[in-house]
């Protein structure tokens, strides 16, 4: 297992969002670049390489390298995408957990929704996100 994560900032960490991929090139610059379009600093965005053979570690690499909340295990074989998000959130800082698909793209204020939600029903410990739309 290697780890790329040189930038830790030393910020509160709010959400750590989870992205397991496994073969997700042609789907993960997108589902990255709509979390990061979020200016809010308090959130780290793990993704785990799952032994994918196509160049997903490359555009991760070339694309998000310099991106600060960015943490990046790759995993040499395929471990599954339960234990993935295990792994990650193992790994993980924040206070709550996002998992997330490499296809899918998050709209602008996601970060707010999240501990809002959560602090509206303090009872609920686990929660799925709404599909909007479908391919696109």
């Amino acid at each position: 297992m290697t780890i790329f994560d040189e930038k830790k900032e030393n910020n509160l960490t709010v959400i750590s969002v989870i992205i397991a991929n496994f073969n997700g090139e042609k789907f993960l610059k997108r589902c990255l670049d709509s979390l990061f379009q979020e200016k809010e600093s308090d959130f780290e965005v793990i993704v785990i390489e799952n032994g994918s053979i196509d160049n997903s570690l490359n555009l991760l690499k070339e694309n998000f390298s310099r991106e600060p909340k960015l943490k990046v295990i790759a995993l040499e074989k395929n471990q599954g995408a339960a234990k993935a998000r295990n792994i990650g959130a193992k790994e993980a800082e924040g206070q709550y957990f996002f998992f997330l698909d490499n296809d899918t793209k998050v709209k602008q204020g996601w970060f707010k929704q999240i501990p809002d939600f959560f602090e509206r029903y303090p009872r609920v410990g686990l929660a799925q996100v709404k599909i909007l739309k479908m391919g696109t």
